[in-house]
């Protein structure tokens, strides 16, 4: 294992959630969802089953996936999850909330008890494992917007698979259940899932990484990043940073 991945993991052990959403849904076709834009949190979709779904977001391409496939949206642009491409939003994710009298989930909140979000009807069947995980509002700032708007894994290449798995496992077992500590364990699961999923678009994509996230995965920049975070009152003059880096300033 390279240092650069022990600067990473520094940056992300400072990282905790502030509100978390874990919640399956259990579609028939035909079905649409406009998941409405919010401040903060970055939603996630996995598809645990079925082949036919299309999401939707302006300025890309509709993209259909499939059982295994994810996507995240780290700066939670609005989007549109649907069982037919083109066609108009029937309901928003508030509407569809309120028919299942689900509780409502805001930035800052934990949601204390697991819930499933249900449209019976006579088509195919589609269950989606979604997350929305907030961090604190300054590292949400940093982190998230160093990530592209989109990161979409097809299940060839995503890795998470197992994990998802057994999360939405874990999921229909507190949904039978009702056992306390559900907010404890979903919100460490919540953080443990975008962790992983950062860590595959660091390690496989970091030439779509913005800002310090980018520097991260620099062996240049990394360990003097690494210092200026830890002594931020430290005059960083260009020969300091280049000490801290190993090499000359020339």
């Amino acid at each position: 294992m390279s240092d650069k991945y022990d600067y990473f993991s520094q940056a992300l052990n400072r990282t905790r959630s502030q509100g978390s959403l874990l919640t399956f849904l259990e579609l028939d076709a035909p079905w649409s969802i406009d998941f409405e834009t919010s401040p903060r949190g970055a939603p996630t979709h996995y598809i645990a089953e079925g082949d036919n779904v299309w999401f939707e977001m302006e300025g890309y391409e509709p993209k259909r996936l499939n059982s295994g496939d994810l996507v995240m949206l780290p700066q939670w642009h609005r989007h549109a999850l649907k069982s037919t491409k083109g066609t108009s939003c029937s309901q928003t994710i508030r509407e569809l909330v309120a028919k299942n009298a689900g509780p409502i989930w805001q930035p800052g909140v934990v949601l204390e008890t697991p819930f499933k979000l249900v449209q019976h009807g006579d088509g195919a069947r589609t269950k989606i494992l979604s997350f929305v995980l907030e961090i604190g509002s300054d590292a949400q700032h940093s982190i998230l917007s160093a990530l592209p708007p989109l990161i979409h894994r097809t299940n060839a290449d995503n890795e998470l698979v197992p994990l998802m798995r057994f999360v939405g496992d874990y999921l229909q077992q507190e949904l039978e259940a009702a056992r306390i500590g559900f907010a404890s364990t979903s919100s460490r699961l919540a953080e443990l899932l975008f962790i992983q999923i950062l860590r595959q678009e660091v390690i496989e994509h970091p030439d779509r990484l913005q800002g310090w996230l980018r520097g991260l995965v620099d062996p240049m920049l990394a360990p003097v990043l690494a210092r200026m975070h830890s002594n931020p009152l430290q005059d960083w003059d260009v020969n300091r940073m280049a000490n801290a880096a190993g090499f000359s300033r020339t």
